[in-house]
């Protein structure tokens, strides 16, 4: 119970400091460096303190150069920092509208340039992807996407939604996909119970969009997503 608290008042104050050194710096963030580190030095300084080391296996599949479409399984409140803190890329967060409206840490993810998801069906989704797809062309940087749409309850991937992929067929840019294994045994979807562990972070083969059309999104789903569970069954 101490040690929860201990973390949890860790996580706060890293959170609280950090984003309103971001608030403060963002004026002068023109080509979002200093989000880049900041965000790095937040998911670092979160895992350190919660007592969780991180493996990282496939570096050689990213071109540090290249933007992607980052498609990951979602088992814990942890696959965000060790996506911001490990993948070795500019990246923001495709990521519900709720989390835009946290004080101080929202204001901050929006100002960096995240973008809000409407989750909803019909055109405001299609309209919240339209726009992620024009500001991936003009920013140059990569857009993580949890297909799941929300966190595994058992550990298990769960069918995946077509909107990333919807989003790197119009973006034209290839779909990289990551395996997180041991986040949920860290912190599961039902519990705030933070637990010391290893997480391990594989990171496939890009896989290219330039030449899929939009008839072809079933096929580029399942491809991303059978790539995800083919090396977490190889690691776990």
């Amino acid at each position: 119970m101490i040690r929860h608290i201990l973390v949890s008042t860790g996580i706060i104050i890293d959170t609280v400091i950090l984003g309103i050194i971001y608030l403060v710096l963002s004026p002068v963030d023109f080509k979002g460096k200093i989000f880049d580190f900041l965000s790095r030095l937040w998911s670092v300084v979160i895992l350190f303190i919660s007592g969780v080391k991180t493996k990282i296996i496939g570096l050689e599949n990213i071109d540090r150069n290249h933007s992607y479409i980052v498609v990951s399984n979602h088992q814990s409140y942890f696959d965000i920092p060790v996506i911001l803190g490990y993948i070795p890329l500019s990246v923001r967060m495709l990521a519900k509208k709720e989390l835009f409206r946290i004080p101080i840490f929202g204001w901050a993810i929006y100002i960096a340039g995240h973008i809000s998801l409407d989750r909803g069906k019909g055109k405001k989704a299609i309209v919240s992807l339209k726009k992620a797809a024009e500001k991936i062309k003009k920013k140059k940087f990569s857009i993580v996407v949890y297909p799941e749409g929300t966190r595994s309850h058992d550990g298990e991937v769960k069918r995946f939604k077509k909107g990333a992929f919807r989003l790197a067929i119009e973006s034209k840019l290839p779909v990289l996909p990551v395996s997180i294994i041991g986040s949920k045994r860290v912190m599961s979807k039902h519990s705030f119970r933070i637990n010391k562990g290893e997480i391990k972070i594989i990171i496939g083969k890009p896989i290219i969009t330039t030449d899929i059309m939009k008839d072809d999104i079933i096929k580029l789903r399942d491809m991303a997503r059978n790539e995800i569970i083919k090396n977490i069954g190889i690691q776990d």
